[in-house]
């Protein structure tokens, strides 16, 4: 009886072990975010300029999810907790405004209902008068989708802190589930 429930059920494993990948773990940028734009644009999400950068991109697959882990430090110890927000598509190109002078980066700010910027922390990720590392981790199909593209950009809503200080999103990992045949 053994035998022939191993027989049947062959088939069935060979073509599972066929349609699944081991997730794949992809390297990403930094994002540095100024908190004096953050003070100015309050309740605003705030992009960097460029899209994550691929450190380690997969030529010729296509990404089916994504689970995104870093840390998040600040340049000065303070209070204040953000939301993080992911696009596939150029901030500008989605009507954000681009802000920032020669003595900072320039930033697109975003409306948080802007179509095609949408929310991946789960939860506010906060610092209580510290300079962190705070782990986090983000997901959602826009990650997937930007990782494609290979235009992935991360941005915050942040509330609190205050001018002069600066915000790293740093040691960003993406585990990636690949889709199989494509």
């Amino acid at each position: 009886m053994k035998a022939r429930l191993l027989t049947l059920a062959a088939p069935l494993l060979l073509v599972l072990a066929a349609c699944t990948t081991p997730p794949v773990t992809i390297g990403l940028s930094d994002v540095k975010i100024d908190l004096s734009v953050a003070v100015d644009s309050a309740g605003k999400v705030i992009f960097p300029e460029s899209p994550l950068e691929l450190k380690n991109p997969l030529p010729g697959t296509s990404v089916a999810s994504v689970t995104v882990r870093g840390e998040a430090r600040l340049e000065q110890a303070a209070t204040l907790s953000f939301d993080v927000y992911a696009t596939d598509t150029d901030p500008g190109e989605l009507g954000c405004t681009k802000v920032g002078s020669i003595l900072t980066e320039s930033f697109y700010v975003c409306d948080p209902g802007t179509k095609g910027v949408v929310m991946v922390s789960k939860n506010a990720i906060a610092f209580d008068n510290e300079t962190g590392p705070v782990p986090f981790t983000l997901s959602g199909e826009v990650l997937a989708s930007g990782i494609n593209k290979q235009t992935l950009y991360l941005g915050a809503v942040i509330s609190g802190g205050s001018a002069g200080n600066t915000l790293y999103l740093e040691n960003l990992t993406a585990t990636v589930q690949l889709n199989v045949g494509k």
